[in-house]
């Protein structure tokens, strides 16, 4: 006799328990809410920490490997100096609501023992910043439609900063670019998702008219172009019709104005820094005075810094006296990572934000050049992207002084170093190993 079998939701949590799936739906969902909904990122990542520090309570063990405790202490150790600078300088107000940003730190700490206890599959990952990259890429194109200022429309569309628009587009155009092996495993005409995604990111990476953008740009095209060498050449058919629908889509929204607006605007700024002094009065021009601020800062306290709330006065008291142009006053941060590091926490900061991008790509690039097959080598490879792109951004702009972005590269960070890379024998070849990523 056959009955039957009456499905239950618990049967959906038979090989996994309900947690894995929640952990699942978050990483799918945190690169759309970063952006596109408001307090979405903020959101998950707080579910993220409260739910690691349950986890912790409950399980009273520590379930982090070597690799992923360096990381973590190097975030603990950015924040530490932050404290410590704070603590030294006295409790001001600025610097203050620094260390209160930078405190999510700790939330990632947690969110990031509860990843690497459950091992979430990569495939919620790689769907996650497909459709992300996806989504702001036909929000690029809708603005370029309303045929106003890009930059303008940005906020005017997303209500999210202009430079961090144009960051979130960039990452999420490599994300998108480092998927294909994923997405051509799964079934290869899956690859179709990641193509558009990469294209439509890119364009919107590009309209945003972003400095930091602009300049990690190349440098993530040229390590995937690495990376995917020899399947380009495999495949170069495919990549020429790929890059033809770039082109007709560039060109159809006026991305070649853009372009030619930008480096017109930059030559012409160049050419009015060097040649009237009463004019240097652009953007590059006020990031350049704002860098000898944070400079002339750092050295009042070299050792820790004398604080964020000394750098602005050292800013303003500089604009009174003629010392810096007026316009760099306006601003309440250097616009670069590395000046932003020097300016508050001296060298000690200085060196703790460059371990923040030193020790989580230097396992990236030493897992990126295992002998591994191909495939596993795209999760390192994405953990890589992240961490020269903010490297990048961080020349022109100050990625730790805001929410948005200091969730993003924690969170973008820590979830490649957890996911579930199962390894399989490959019966042709004993001894190499095939990843297979879980499917959502």
């Amino acid at each position: 006799m056959i009955t039957n079998k009456i499905w239950k939701p618990k049967d959906l949590f038979h090989k996994h328990p309900w947690d894995y799936w929640l952990l699942g739906l978050l990483i799918f969902f945190y690169p759309i809410g970063v952006w596109l909904i408001p307090s979405g990122g903020s959101s998950v990542f707080n579910i993220l920490g409260v739910g690691g520090f349950v986890v912790l309570i409950i399980r009273r063990t520590w379930p982090c490997n070597c690799q992923e405790n360096l990381v973590l202490l190097t975030l603990l150790l950015y924040l530490s100096v932050t404290f410590l600078s704070w603590w030294i300088n006295g409790m001001e107000n600025e610097g203050f609501k620094l260390l209160r940003r930078q405190m999510l730190f700790i939330l990632a700490v947690f969110g990031m023992a509860w990843l690497a206890w459950r091992r979430p599959s990569a495939g919620f990952f790689w769907w996650g910043v497909v459709t992300a990259s996806i989504l702001i890429g036909l929000t690029g194109l809708y603005i370029f439609s309303l045929e106003k200022n890009f930059r303008s429309g940005i906020f005017l569309v997303t209500q999210v900063n202009p430079i961090v628009f144009g960051q979130l587009a960039v990452v999420l155009f490599a994300l998108t670019a480092a998927s294909f092996h994923y997405f051509h495993r799964l079934k290869p005409w899956s690859v179709i998702f990641p193509a558009a995604g990469a294209n439509l990111s890119l364009i919107a990476a590009i309209g945003s008219s972003t400095r930091g953008a602009w300049l990690a740009l190349p440098a993530v095209i040229i390590l995937i172009f690495w990376h995917y060498h020899k399947s380009l050449l495999k495949n170069t058919g495919k990549i020429l019709a790929g890059f033809l629908i770039f082109i007709i889509l560039f060109f159809m929204y006026s991305g070649w104005n853009t372009v030619h607006d930008r480096i017109g605007q930059a030559v012409s700024d160049v050419q009015s820094y060097l040649k009237d002094p009463e004019k240097r009065t652009s953007s590059s021009a006020v990031r350049l005075n704002m860098w000898r601020a944070a400079f002339e800062s750092g050295k009042k306290a070299p050792l820790f810094g004398p604080g964020k709330d000394e750098y602005q006065r050292t800013l303003k008291s500089g604009v009174k006296a003629g010392d810096f142009i007026k316009k760099a006053g306006t601003h309440h941060f250097p616009h670069s990572e590395y000046a932003t590091a020097f300016g508050y926490h001296g060298i000690a900061g200085l060196l703790s934000f460059i371990l923040i991008l030193l020790v989580p790509g230097r396992i990236f690039w030493k897992r990126l050049l295992s002998p591994a097959h191909q495939e596993i080598k795209t999760i390192p490879l994405a953990g890589l992207l992240v961490v020269i792109s903010f490297a990048m951004f961080s020349l022109t702009d100050s990625p730790f002084e805001q929410r948005t972005t200091i969730m993003f590269y924690a969170l973008m960070v820590i979830i490649p170093l957890t996911l579930n890379t199962k390894s399989i024998q490959s019966p042709q070849k004993p001894g190499n190993t095939l990843i297979t990523n879980g499917k959502i």
